[in-house]
Order: structure tokens, then sequence, then C-alpha cells
């Protein structure tokens, strides 16, 4: 089993990097908003070559600021 494997069958809750796909469906919102996040610099992101990445935490602590 190869490490792309793996990620596909590990659950988006409980890992701690996610894809903009992955936290996209996270949080229950298209793509397209996911990235306007990004763009407006509401969540952080890590640029791994063509890959864009999205640390759970940030995502969550995302939610807790509008969450007030």
């Amino acid at each position: 089993m190869n490490h792309r494997t793996l990620n596909q069958n590990e659950s988006t809750t409980t890992r701690q990097n996610m894809s903009v796909r992955e936290a996209a469906s996270y949080i229950g919102i298209s793509q397209r908003k996911f990235r306007e996040l990004i763009a407006m610099r509401c969540i952080r992101k890590v640029r791994i070559g063509s890959r864009v990445i999205v640390r759970r935490k940030d995502i969550d602590a995302y939610l807790e600021s509008k969450a007030n």
C-alpha cells in the first residue's frame, strides 16, 4: 500500500493537513469559496510545489473566530 492510498483512506476529521478539496469538504463549502478565504488571508496555506496544503488547526481557528 503506498502513501497516497493511506491518505485517501484516512478521514479528513483526523488529518492534520488537507488539500483545498478536502478542507472545503471538511467545512462544507465549495472549493472556490475556500480558495477565496485563502486569497483574503482568512485561512493560512502552505505551498509545496504546485500543491496547496491547509492545516486543520488553521481551519478550526478560523471557524472559532467566526463563531463569536
